[in-house]
């Protein structure tokens, strides 16, 4: 009875991790790069294809990116955790994750890049991904992405020190925008107010003209017509300013945005639904 019963528990274990991988997409692991949302063009989709097969086989791991708008009940950490063990990926890699659904990046890494993508470089890279993100230029954020891997894979591994948590990977908001100010349109308003405010004051003046006992001139005189024009109209645009920025090498961070400073040289660790250890972060954008 015992065996009976420990065969259809297998068997459920089994059925239930097969329905895992059957509902996240089925993927040619030899391709790297899939955008389920349509979102980049062809000849980029080509271009970032043959950049992630390069990365993929100078550095002997896969690297791997993916864009998809329908999450399919996962969290970030799942989804992108799952594509990876299913999909027969190498055992050393690292994927990125754009969730259009939730409006989130994430990065997962596993085995041997664990020890280069630490904490504080997810962070890093996560965070700068956020601003072509949130403009719409999502090949141009795979490609960032591409970079800034390339540049990680480069140095030697930071990972001294690792732990295994049981709580879920952070996803931190996205940084706080600093808003420009829209100095054309404050000129407009002042433009109008002044010109509403000026009509007071040259009526009143008009009026008070007219009661006096020598009206030789009109203070409409001094105006064409009685209407006040505006003969010239501009739009400035103050400039906004774009910073490159290497990723910090150092043991502080430049997260912000909700996250509390993670480590350059320490990579948390979480077991995935298929038992393999992954390490990971994220942030919305």
């Amino acid at each position: 009875m015992k065996k009976v019963l420990c065969l259809m528990l297998s068997i459920l274990i089994c059925f239930g991790l097969s329905l895992t991988a059957f509902a996240l997409p089925q993927a040619d692991p030899a391709d790297k790069f899939y955008d389920y949302a349509g979102l980049v063009a062809t000849t980029d989709e080509m271009l970032l294809q043959e950049e992630l097969q390069r990365l993929s086989a100078t550095y002997g791991m896969d690297v791997a990116a993916v864009i998809m708008d329908d999450n399919e009940g996962y969290t970030s950490y799942e989804y992108a955790d799952d594509f990876y063990d299913y999909n027969g990926f190498a055992a050393d890699g690292v994927l990125l994750l754009i969730n259009m659904d939730d409006r989130e990046v994430y990065i997962s890494t596993c085995g041997e890049t664990i020890r280069y993508f630490t904490d504080g470089i997810i962070d890093d890279i996560t965070y700068m991904l956020v601003e072509p993100l949130s403009n719409g230029d999502y090949a141009g954020a795979v490609s960032m992405f591409v970079l800034l891997a390339e540049q990680v894979l480069q140095d030697s591994p930071r990972g001294e020190s690792s732990s295994v948590s049981t709580a879920p990977p952070p996803i931190y908001d996205a940084p706080v925008e600093h808003h420009r100010i829209d100095w054309a349109g404050l000129l407009g308003t002042s433009v109008i107010v002044a010109s509403v405010f000026g009509g007071i004051v040259v009526a009143v003046m008009a009026f008070l003209h007219n009661k006096l006992p020598n009206k030789t001139q009109s203070t409409f005189h001094y105006v064409s017509g009685g209407d006040i024009h505006l003969t010239k109209k501009r739009d400035i645009f103050l400039t906004s300013n774009i910073k490159k920025t290497k990723i910090q090498q150092n043991s502080g961070s430049r997260s912000g945005g909700g996250s509390a400073g993670r480590s350059h040289s320490h990579s948390t660790m979480h077991h995935s639904s298929s038992g393999r250890m992954h390490g990971g972060g994220g942030r919305k954008f």
